[in-house]
């Protein structure tokens, strides 16, 4: 097998659950008082944030929407 198969088979893999994943964790409030937290650090309300393989999106949401 090579590391292209590996990766192909891991890009499948969480296709498969991302939906799944996405149901359990998009709504989880948990963290919310540390992203507000890093929110109050960034230098200007319009900053720019890079998130890259983070979960279902919900760290991008709240940084956005609250």
């Amino acid at each position: 097998m090579t590391p292209m198969d590996d990766y192909q088979k891991t890009f499948k893999t969480w296709d498969a659950i991302a939906s799944s994943y996405e149901k359990q964790f998009m709504g989880l409030e948990i963290y919310n008082d540390t992203y507000a937290y890093f929110r109050g650090l960034l230098p200007v309300p319009e900053a720019d944030v890079l998130e890259i393989g983070c979960g279902p999106g919900n760290i991008t949401r709240f940084l956005t929407v609250n």
